[in-house]
């Protein structure tokens, strides 16, 4: 016969009960945990997806639908770079395919939409790992980029609004000998050749008091791949008449300039200044520059 006392084999009743309640807690999290992420997802602005190491699609987040026009269910198991600009296709497997490999930077490209149309899309993600540290598939974030794109061809076309004319360089060659002491009209000349025939982006301002010009401000964006502006613009020159010192023309035609540059998505402008010219310093320093990192090294030739 079993002894009395003898509760081996037997379930503790108290343990059995925390066991229940701590599964119910767990599966109530889960629960608020997918719940909480079905909501991010459905709601999310950029796209994510999950590739499988042919480019095929294993997962891809609501917001395709909204941005695309393409429903999730529509993209599992379809090819992705099919839905790329044919002309740009290889060009972009390659640099995606390079991006994944860092897995850092990013690619923008030409998509099309489910209407037929093409849009701007800005892509960056990295490799998923086996074991072996061997590529099986991507994880990839992307935005829509299309305004962007439209903002920059935009201030390109109306670039030639914005630049210096000839007209006007006999004036700005005037302004900068007042300021230097020097003669540099082959220099703004070749600026001026530049802006005409250079790819990229050349921007300048004038400002005129009267229908003279009393200032000005020469700026460069160069392109990058699939020509994507870059994210930093270099100021070339400015320059403000002395008699107009101190009277803001030149802080105007900074905030007009930066104002142009963030249009293109530009972040930053640099620019090189003597260390002698101590004014034009504490200029750029009441304008928001501050010394950079970069370090600049120069060597004569002989």
């Amino acid at each position: 016969m079993p002894n009395p006392g003898d509760t081996t084999g037997v379930p503790s009743i108290d343990l059995q009960m925390l066991l229940d309640e701590r599964v119910r807690e767990r599966t109530a999290e889960l629960m608020a945990s997918e719940t909480r992420l079905r909501r991010i997802t459905d709601h999310m602005v950029d796209l994510v997806a999950e590739f499988d190491d042919r480019g095929y699609y294993c997962y891809a987040s609501p917001s395709y639908e909204r941005v695309l026009g393409y429903h999730p269910d529509e993209l599992v198991g379809t090819w992705a770079p099919e839905k790329i600009h044919p002309d740009e296709r290889k060009t972009v497997i390659a640099a995606i395919g390079a991006m994944l490999a860092a897995g850092e930077g990013s690619t923008r490209f030409r998509c099309r939409h489910k209407d037929g149309t093409y849009r701007w899309i800005e892509s960056t993600g990295r490799n998923i790992l086996d074991a072996g540290d061997r590529p099986v598939g991507s994880v990839m974030g992307s935005r829509d980029v299309t305004e962007q794109e439209r903002a920059a061809e935009h201030l390109q076309r109306r670039s030639g609004e914005l630049r210096l004319r000839s007209d006007d360089l006999a004036a700005a060659v005037r302004i900068d000998r007042k300021l230097t002491g020097r003669d540099r009209s082959a220099y703004y000349a070749a600026k001026l050749r530049e802006m005409l025939t250079e790819s990229g982006i050349r921007v300048s301002l004038v400002a005129e008091e009267d229908g003279f010009v009393v200032g000005f401000v020469m700026a460069r964006v160069d392109f990058g791949e699939f020509g994507k502006v870059d994210k930093a613009a270099i100021l070339d020159t400015i320059g403000v008449h002395p008699g107009f010192a101190g009277s803001g023309i030149g802080h105007a035609l900074l905030s007009q300039l930066f104002l142009n540059l963030a249009t293109l998505q530009v972040e930053t402008v640099l620019t090189q200044v003597s260390p002698e010219n101590s004014g034009l310093q504490r200029f750029l320093y009441s304008c928001g520059f501050h010394p950079s990192q970069r370090l600049m090294l120069s060597k004569t030739t002989s």
